[in-house]
């Protein structure tokens, strides 16, 4: 029987992800864009047997039932009969827009007729933009007929269809991406605050709804999501001693907060992990930065201010009584993929060696899952094929990455041809819990971006709000090392704090990046003199062994790059304090490594 390659995509992915502003929002398109991909995968499977699926790669079709465990990305490799290949495509594509009709239906259908229900399902209707192609497997194997569709599939999304949308109206525009109008109904919205969170300012059309509301109220608490504010104060919660004194402190904290005060449950949070004094409230009570927000819909000024002082009063007991300082408001943000994957798929020239390479990257997305919830206490929105994207607490942002890096590799190793070495390259954008989440996302795409060009490397993206962004990197090896030897440094207190904004200076102010070779030898030994004359935390000269590790680091980068990298790890010293052993306390170890180059603002 000839057989053809079909491969069908879906789409929007990186603007349908970024529309976020909340952290569920960008969860559930994660969600969603795994759930599309699984039902164009069932259907093929259900006509041809789930052996005909290459990516994903599965010997039980439960795997691709709605809901299941299994991430996939989004798009599905599969070999089916060649006289069928486009009807089954079809019927893929069919499958994608039924199963969104039917997630758009389960989460509107308790909002009753407080929003325009009709222009939301049409409207979620029109979200998926499916494009396929087949290619007969001829005389040349199943890789140059994978290698066709692929070439048809990039030919095809070349061109847009550009069918007039039956829903536009003169209504505001979505808050989530401006796309679509709104579906709410004016004078709804206090309503729609108190039992879905959604903002009084905020405008949502149908498919904003779903983010905000889809899988809401599971009673296996899978479909909660931490915030950025819980991922901020983490380091700090994971220092709450579980006793007598902590727990009654904790729970007169609650009490004024549920009982005196009267926040929703909606501004309490509810975590996925339950912690044994703070349960599962959101991280986002120890930030009385986030107390104007609980209490807006206080009509009366007075009464609103009067409750957040009140609030704040008891957070600050709270803490006091606990031995907890303020949580630093930072939190990670990892965007990781794979490097040479295109080359280690092009190298599979039989489905067999394909689906070996689809079943390795699904141990990897599975095995992703337990390193960043379990063992690094962050949260992950995606892990399919090679991409990671995770909330990562910062007291365990670089190990989490590490680990990553060095699962995907393993993952790999026992199936990738000979000539190619898949890699992970990880960007981490550190944000304020505050700053807007699509501005976190674009950061740690940007990042992404730079740690790509290097390949096999860690990029961090750190961006302080009373100083602007800093970006920091190199390969893995090299300069995680190095950073997590100058972090060492600066918890023995072997540095002074002002040392690396001072390197920074002389390297702007003598225009170091144009400098000839000679001139910027000079300048590193200038560096190595304005260290010599600081003192460290005890007042002492800074010693021998640190300018070692300093001079070391100068011999691979400039001045500037190092007084950036010196930047970076005073701020996760500043976490590390708070958390002793969190951070890694290995031997000072200096690397060539250094960023492939300036990310922009």
């Amino acid at each position: 029987m000839t057989e053809a390659v079909v491969i069908v995509a879906i789409g929007p992915v990186q603007g349908w992800i970024a529309a976020a502003r909340r952290s569920r929002d960008l969860w559930y398109g994660s969600w969603l864009l795994s759930e599309l991909s699984k039902a164009a995968a069932r259907a093929l499977a259900e006509v041809c047997g789930v052996e005909c699926l290459i990516f994903p790669a599965t010997d039980n079709i439960e795997d691709v039932a709605p809901d299941s465990s299994l991430n996939v990305a989004n798009k599905v490799v599969a070999l089916v009969p060649a006289g069928q290949a486009p009807e089954l495509a079809r019927k893929a594509a069919q499958a994608v827009r039924e199963r969104v009709a039917a997630l758009a239906t389960e989460a509107f259908q308790r909002l009753g007729e407080r929003f325009d229900r009709d222009v939301a399902l049409r409207q979620a209707r029109d979200l998926p933009e499916v494009t396929w192609a087949t290619a007969v497997v001829g005389d040349g194997g199943y890789g140059v007929a994978r290698d066709l569709a692929e070439r048809a599939l990039a030919a095809r999304k070349t061109l847009r269809d550009f069918a007039p949308v039956d829903w536009g109206s003169a209504r505001p525009k979505s808050s989530l991406d401006g796309l679509r109008e709104s579906v709410l109904r004016p004078g709804q919205a206090d309503e729609l605050l108190r039992a879905y969170g959604i903002r009084r300012s905020e405008q949502l059309c149908g498919v904003g709804l779903m983010k905000r509301l889809g899988q809401r109220g599971r009673q296996d608490g899978s479909d909660r999501v931490s915030s950025t504010s819980h991922m901020a104060a983490l380091p700090v919660l994971e220092q709450l001693s579980d006793n007598d004194m902590t727990r009654q402190a904790a729970r007169t904290f609650f009490k004024v907060l549920r009982d005196d005060l009267k926040l929703s449950p909606e501004m309490l949070g509810k975590t996925p992990v339950r912690h044994p004094v703070f349960e599962n409230y959101d991280g986002r009570l120890l930030f009385e930065s986030r107390y104007g927000e609980f209490f807006e819909d206080e009509p009366d000024v007075g009464q609103r201010r009067a409750k957040v002082q009140t609030a704040a009063q008891v957070l600050r007991s709270f803490l006091r009584q606990s031995g907890l300082g303020r949580p630093y408001p930072y939190y990670g943000l990892l965007l990781a993929d794979g490097d040479h994957m295109g080359a280690a798929i092009d190298a599979c020239q039989t489905p067999e060696a394909h689906r070996k390479l689809s079943q390795a990257l699904a141990a990897f997305a599975s095995e992703a899952r337990q390193l960043v919830e379990e063992q690094h206490r962050g949260s992950l929105m995606y892990a399919g094929g090679d991409d990671v994207l995770a909330y990562v607490p910062l007291h365990t942002a670089l190990d989490c990455a590490k680990d990553l890096a060095t699962a995907f590799q393993q993952r790999l190793a026992g199936v990738r041809p000979a000539e190619v070495s898949p890699t992970l390259s990880v960007g981490l954008a550190v944000s304020h819990h505050l700053d807007p989440l699509e501005d976190a996302l674009r950061r740690a795409r940007r990042a992404e971006q730079v740690a790509k060009r290097t390949r096999n490397a860690l990029v961090i993206a750190f961006d302080k709000r009373s100083g602007g962004e800093t970006v920091v990197g190199g390969r893995w090896g090299d300069f995680d090392q190095q950073l997590k030897s100058l972090i060492d440094l600066y918890r023995q207190g072997a540095l002074a704090h002002g040392a690396a904004y001072e390197l920074r200076r002389l390297a702007l102010q003598l225009n170091e990046a144009e400098a000839e070779p000679a001139f910027q030898a000079a300048l590193r030994q200038e560096s190595l003199r304005i260290l010599r004359r600081k003192r460290d935390r005890q007042g002492r000269a800074i010693s021998d062994a640190t300018l070692g590790v300093v001079e070391a680091a100068l011999r691979g980068q400039s001045v500037g790059q190092l007084a950036d990298a010196l930047v970076v790890a005073r701020e996760f010293e500043r976490v590390s304090r708070a958390v002793p052993t969190a951070v890694s306390t290995r031997r000072l170890v200096i690397g060539k490594g250094g960023a492939d180059g300036a990310v922009d603002d």
